[in-house]
């Protein structure tokens, strides 16, 4: 994603604000009044996967997906999440990154911050400030699972239909109450 073009003064290049992606999200989340929490179990980028591999398998009929778009189905289950009777993606099982993977990905994006936060123009302990603060916000999203995608494949292994998933689902959220 490229950074917004606009006028950056001085005082956003702080280190409580280094991280450029990490700020334009939670403004987002700011400007349409929605809880963190409830902001991460609705990221379309998590459900969506599920959703095109189970029309793919036919576990989401024709006539299902003829009926209601891939929005309504994630809006529908959503809706499951916050009622409790159904799990997030990050309850699901996941694939994540490698250490290394997270490594290499961490280079690059502190790489991407340097560039926009112009570093050259401050001194060494502004610098370290900076890329502290912008490792301690990318800690954050790779501790809530935010790199990792959900494992379509051990998700939906022995699914047949969508209420058959719906109900695993449920089950899955009746074992995440009782912890």
């Amino acid at each position: 994603k490229q950074p917004p073009q606009q006028d950056v003064s001085e005082s956003l290049l702080t280190p409580s604000k280094s991280c450029q992606v990490c700020r334009e999200h939670l403004l987002l989340q700011k400007r349409k009044n929605v809880k963190r929490e409830k902001a991460k179990k609705m990221d379309p980028s998590k459900y969506d996967p599920i959703l095109v591999e189970a029309a793919r398998r036919g576990i989401i009929n024709a006539t299902l997906q003829e009926r209601l778009t891939k929005g309504q189905v994630r809006r529908e289950y959503e809706r499951l999440v916050e009622q409790g009777v159904a799990v997030s993606w990050q309850q699901m099982p996941l694939i994540c990154p490698l250490p290394e993977e997270l490594s290499d990905l961490w280079l690059e994006s502190w790489r991407y911050e340097r560039t926009w936060m112009l570093l050259r123009n401050k001194s060494s302990i502004q610098q370290g400030e900076m890329e502290s603060a912008h490792r301690a916000v990318f800690q954050q999203y790779v501790d809530r699972s935010y790199f990792c995608d959900v494992n379509t494949t051990a998700l939906l292994h022995g699914v047949n239909k969508w209420d058959e998933f719906l109900l695993k689902s449920k089950q899955w959220a009746t074992r995440e109450r009782k912890r």
